[in-house]
Order: structure tokens, then C-alpha cells, then sequence
């Protein structure tokens, strides 16, 4: 019996196409788009604030992610 729920990559490729198309103005053919415009939409939705991460940013939190594991690894060399 096949499933009536979208996969997880189905769900995803909805989802970004959603997030791309929010970004483009109405009836913007995609692949009429220079590369600059779509790295950049990419770096905002990239840098949008996420609700699983208590509103913070994935790019802060790594930061500070690999912040605190390189001093960490500097510590134990010392």
C-alpha cells in the first residue's frame, strides 16, 4: 500500500522551492537567473534565523561551535 504522506525529500524539494520562489519576483523562470542572484538568496536563507534553534542562526552557532573547539583543542595541546 503506497503511503499518502510526501517523503522527506519530497518535503524538502517543496521546501526550497518555496524558500526560492519567496525571493523571486512572480513568474521568474529560474533557469533565466544569474548564478550572483541565487548564491545570494542562498546565503539569506542560509542565515535565516531557525525556530529549532531558539531563533538563532546556523552560521552563529557554528561559529561559536567551532570557536570553542579549536580553543579546546589549543588547551589540551598546552
Amino acid at each position: 500500500m503506497k503511503s499518502t504522506f510526501p517523503t522527506l525529500k519530497q518535503w524538502e524539494n517543496k521546501n526550497a522551492n518555496w524558500l526560492l520562489k519567496e525571493d523571486a519576483k512572480k513568474e521568474t523562470v529560474l533557469r533565466r537567473v544569474a548564478d550572483e542572484e541565487i548564491t545570494f538568496t542562498q546565503t539569506r536563507i542560509n542565515h535565516r534565523p531557525k525556530r529549532y534553534l531558539g531563533f538563532k542562526q546556523h552560521a552563529v552557532i557554528f561559529k561559536a561551535m567551532a570557536l570553542a573547539t579549536s580553543l579546546g583543542s589549543i588547551a589540551l595541546q598546552t
